[in-house]
């Protein structure tokens, strides 16, 4: 798996990218397109795209402080799902280093 960080919304693979992310996040928890191509060019915050091969395979949002790295978001391409993408990125993501904090739902209703 490759992972791959863009900056702008310039970048052609945004497109695809912000797809999947309003997609996979109920609107109540997305950033609005705005802010997001606000905050890609800080220098602690990641939009990385995740492909296997040639094939975008997902996304990874986060942010990288001193000592760990905050996800924000995270979504594998819906027709991988169920397929261990999810487990394998985050297992490659992990082995970069610092420790990491994943943002979650309590799972409290049907959208969490």
């Amino acid at each position: 798996m490759r992972f791959e960080r863009i900056r702008s919304g310039e970048d052609p693979r945004y497109g695809e990218a912000m797809a999947l992310y309003q997609r996979s996040f109920p609107l109540f928890e997305q950033r609005y397109p705005q802010v997001q191509l606000a905050v890609m060019p800080q220098e602690e915050y990641h939009f990385t795209l995740l492909y296997e091969g040639e094939d975008f395979a997902g996304l990874l949002l986060y942010w990288e402080a001193e000592d760990f790295r905050y996800v924000e978001h995270f979504a594998i391409a819906p027709q991988l799902r169920g397929q261990s993408w999810g487990s394998r990125a985050l297992r490659e993501f992990l082995a970069e280093g610092d420790p990491v904090v994943l943002e979650i739902d309590p799972p409290e209703d049907p959208v969490s």
